[in-house]
């Protein structure tokens, strides 16, 4: 008995989520590709599961920053040896290498870039 009224229950599941699709699929009908996905955006955002989807637990949000900057400094350690690969490497062709700071680079590029333009100062944003 317990049984039929487990398949019963699942069966009444299957019934209203086939309603659901139905409805979905009565209210998307002539809509373009553009206007179905804005509509189902639309519907997780409305649905109660949607606190839930966005932030489901702070501590994990605070262990996923932590892993992050261990990820970030990580991968910076990584460019610098590479850096260090590539500097001895120019330095035994007898390449003389100077790291350049932030504005040296910008400059360098805008006049990459710019060919025509490298006579003309460049004016900077203050």
């Amino acid at each position: 008995m317990k049984r039929i009224r487990k398949a019963k229950k699942g069966l009444d599941s299957i019934a209203m989520k086939r309603s659901i699709q139905e409805q979905l699929a009565k209210e998307m009908r002539g809509m373009n590709a553009f206007e179905r996905w804005a509509y189902i955006k639309r519907q997780v955002q409305e649905s109660p599961f949607a606190n839930a989807i966005k932030s489901p637990n702070p501590s994990l949000e605070k262990k996923k920053d932590l892993t992050k900057k261990q990820d970030f400094e990580e991968k910076k350690n990584q460019l610098e040896q590479r850096m260090g690969v590539v500097e001895q490497g120019l330095v035994r062709c007898g390449v003389r290498v100077a790291k350049l700071g932030t504005d040296e680079v910008i400059e360098l590029f805008y006049k990459i870039f710019n060919p025509g333009e490298s006579e003309k100062p460049i004016k900077a944003n203050p």
